[in-house]
């Protein structure tokens, strides 16, 4: 997922959260998912921070910089409401 360069900064992004997190809370208890997990590219770490994502690569072995992200599915029906 991502926004292209021109189109940044421009709200298309926290749209695009919103819809994702409407439609993972709506599905959670059908499909028994606890948790939301990304694989953050090093430049769009900063983004998922400020969803409430935290830093969950300790021991995964990356070598590109990227960082594997996650949220509870509790969390994320918080920021829902």
């Amino acid at each position: 997922m991502g926004i292209d360069n021109e189109y940044q900064h421009n709200g298309y992004g926290q749209k695009l959260m919103e819809q994702i997190f409407f439609v993972i809370g709506n599905i959670s208890n059908v499909i028994g998912v606890s948790l939301f997990a990304v694989c953050a590219i090093k430049d769009s770490q900063s983004y998922f921070t400020k969803f409430g994502f935290i830093d969950v690569s300790e021991g995964i072995g990356n070598t590109k910089g990227d960082q594997f992200m996650a949220i509870t599915i509790e969390e994320l029906r918080i920021i829902l409401k």
